[in-house]
This record gives structure tokens, C-alpha cells and sequence, in this order.
């Protein structure tokens, strides 16, 4: 099963609370656990250490910056530094270890920057808040008036598909660090894939960023329930707090056939499955038709095929055999049937499936 720190870079390992604990020395148990993560996936030393650099580049003196200025910082400074070519092998040790103090020595000049104009300019007000209307100069509005869907297309190449009612701002020309939008109403957007430039949607209740992908931001009529769902690709979504219009460490991050789900009322970040998972992969081996098959071979393929994590005690399903033939059942209902004959159940939790079972052995 996918191992969900196989899909980031550094910016999302310095996002993520349980690998921050690590670098920050006062959890032993996280230490060991990235430890021994990195001897299973060795490919990702790249990214953690690009992860370790701005994390050291970032512990100079900030005491009296508030929590949001920090973060604020961060952001700006992964901003900053996306230009850097990553590498994802390292020659021999020597040069690398020369590489790298290259790079340390010039994450910690930009953050450090970035730090100064923090605190010792006094404008951090000015780096963590946004109007709640970007200026009308040198920006472009698009609003759907119409009755039908409305195309937009952004200078970079991106793709963005209004509803009726919703309006898009964007800058006539966007910087070389970020792509930032600002939303209000229900959209679908193509984004143009640009490892260097990640985009942004700022909307009125949730920040989403991604790098290139698809995805719906859906509110309900109501606004009881603002919705981020994936079609393609990887996106992180967080709670918009106040006026800021950055990513916070409570962000989610969502796969296809998945949706981060925001209610005003709880102000609570949720990660759920769509209500009809398709597939995703063409190269999955999904069969219409088992003939007294290992139940745990077919919850891999749909695994595969859907892209959806399936959690499961292997040891108490290792006898389990199933006959089972599927036409156009959804991939609920195929779970369902599989779950039925062997008298199991599941349910879906934090954006996955958990199967309970007693086993084949009666």
C-alpha cells in the first residue's frame, strides 16, 4: 500500500507536524521513525534534506515573531527558493557535501531576508494579511454572469471553468515565485503543471495549493459545506484563518477520488472520499470475472485501479477466497459484494477504506 510521505517534497515534509517534531530534537519517537522511514524509501534523501535546509536556515533568532508570522516566513521562503534546481540523486559524497553547504548557505541568506523584513521592518501585518479584494490595479477580474459553465483561461496556460455566479481574480501577470488566484462561487480548475511556480486558489474559507492538477472547489448554496476534490494529481487544502492567504500546519492533502470537506459551522479540515470513486489507473489489472480468487488479490487491484488506500488485517483474510462477476457496479458497491461474502464490513475513515473481519475459518 502507498505510503502517503512517498508523495512529498520538501515543502509538504516542512509542513507536516510528526516530520517538524523530528528536526525540532524533543520527540525521540518521531526522530527514530524518519530514521528508519529513509532506509525504506532512500529515493526521497533529496527532498528531506531540501526539507532539513530550510528548516536549519530558518532557526535564527525569531522569538518575538508570532506563530503566523513564522509560518508566514516559511511559505515565503519555500516561495523563494522553488527556483532551485532539485536533485533527485546525489554523486559521491564529497561533492555533494560541497553542494550542499552551497545550499544551506544560500536558503539561510533568503530566509534570513525573509526574517528581517519580518521583524526588523515591522511589516508583518503586511505579509499575512490580504484585502479581502486583491487592488483593482494590475489584476484581472472574470465573472460568470451567464446561465452555463464559463472557460477562463490563465496567461501560463492553466484552465479554470466557472459556474453561474463565480467570480476569478488573478494578477495580468503572475510572479516568478507562486501562481495566486482569488475565488469566490464554484470552479473547476486544469492547472498548468509548473514545479517551480505552485498555484493557488485563495477562496473566501479555504486556501488550496498544487503544483499541476485538477480539482473542483465546490460551496454549497448555504455555505454549509465548501468542498476541494481532486480528479487528478496532488493538492493541499487548509482552513483560510482571518485574512491570511496562506497554507497552515492543519492543511490536508488530498489524492484522486478523494475531497477535503470544510464546515463553517465546526471550522473544521476533513478528508473524505467521493461519493463515487472512478478509475484512475488504465494499466490496473481489474478483472470483470474471479473464480475462487484470494479476496486480498482482488482489494489490491481495486486499490490499484481507484487509487483509494484499503486498510486490512491480512493475516485474518489470508484464507479467504471469493467467486465474484462485476459490470458497471460503482466501487462501493464492488466492495460491498466482496465484504458480503465473507462476511466482513467496511468503512470509510480519513479519506480511506477500513475492512473489519473475522476471517474464513468456519
Amino acid at each position: 500500500m502507498l505510503d502517503k510521505y512517498r508523495l512529498y517534497d520538501a515543502e509538504d515534509f516542512l509542513q507536516d507536524d510528526w516530520f517538524r517534531q523530528s528536526l525540532e530534537g524533543n520527540n525521540p519517537a518521531a526522530t527514530q521513525y524518519w530514521d528508519n522511514w529513509l532506509k525504506v524509501y532512500p529515493e526521497k534523501e533529496a527532498e528531506v534534506l531540501r526539507a532539513k535546509a530550510l528548516f536549519e536556515a530558518f532557526k535564527t533568532d525569531h522569538g518575538s515573531l508570532t506563530q503566523e508570522e513564522i509560518n508566514t516566513t516559511i511559505d515565503r521562503t519555500l516561495e523563494r527558493v522553488a527556483g532551485i534546481k532539485r536533485e533527485s540523486e546525489f554523486p559521491e559524497r564529497p561533492l555533494f557535501a560541497w553542494r550542499w553547504l552551497s545550499y544551506v548557505a544560500s536558503v539561510m541568506l533568503i530566509s534570513g531576508m525573509a526574517i528581517y523584513f519580518v521583524k526588523d521592518n515591522k511589516i508583518g501585518t503586511k505579509i499575512t494579511t490580504v484585502k479581502t479584494q486583491p487592488p483593482a490595479m494590475g489584476w484581472v477580474k472574470e465573472e460568470n454572469v451567464g446561465q452555463h459553465p464559463r472557460l477562463v483561461k490563465l496567461p501560463e496556460g492553466s484552465k479554470v471553468t466557472l459556474e453561474p455566479g463565480a467570480i476569478l481574480t488573478y494578477p495580468t501577470n503572475f510572479n516568478k515565485y507562486e501562481r495566486r488566484t482569488f475565488l469566490r462561487g464554484n470552479a473547476f480548475f486544469d492547472v498548468a503543471k509548473d514545479p517551480d511556480k505552485p498555484f493557488f486558489v485563495v477562496g473566501e474559507t479555504v486556501i488550496t495549493r498544487v503544483l499541476g492538477t485538477s480539482f473542483w472547489i465546490r460551496d454549497d448554496p448555504d455555505h454549509q459545506k465548501i468542498a476541494v476534490i481532486v480528479k487528478s494529481g496532488k493538492v493541499a487544502v487548509s482552513a483560510r484563518h482571518g485574512s491570511g492567504q496562506n497554507l497552515t500546519s492543519d492543511a490536508v492533502f488530498l489524492t484522486p477520488n478523494q475531497m477535503a470537506v470544510f464546515s463553517p459551522e465546526t471550522e473544521q479540515l476533513t478528508r473524505e472520499l467521493v461519493e463515487k470513486p472512478v478509475v484512475i489507473s488504465t494499466s490496473a489489472s481489474l478483472s470483470a470475472s474471479y473464480e475462487d480468487v484470494p479476496i486480498i488479490r482482488i482489494l489490491k487491484e481495486l486499490e490499484d485501479a481507484y487509487g483509494v488506500k484499503i486498510t486490512y488485517d491480512a493475516e485474518v483474510l489470508k484464507n479467504c477466497q471469493i467467486s465474484a462477476s462485476f459490470a458497471n457496479e460503482t466501487f462501493f458497491e464492488k466492495l460491498e459484494s466482496i465484504c458480503l461474502s465473507v462476511r466482513a464490513s467496511f468503512r470509510e475513515e480519513n479519506g480511506q477504506i477500513i475492512i473489519d473481519s473475522k476471517g474464513c475459518n468456519y
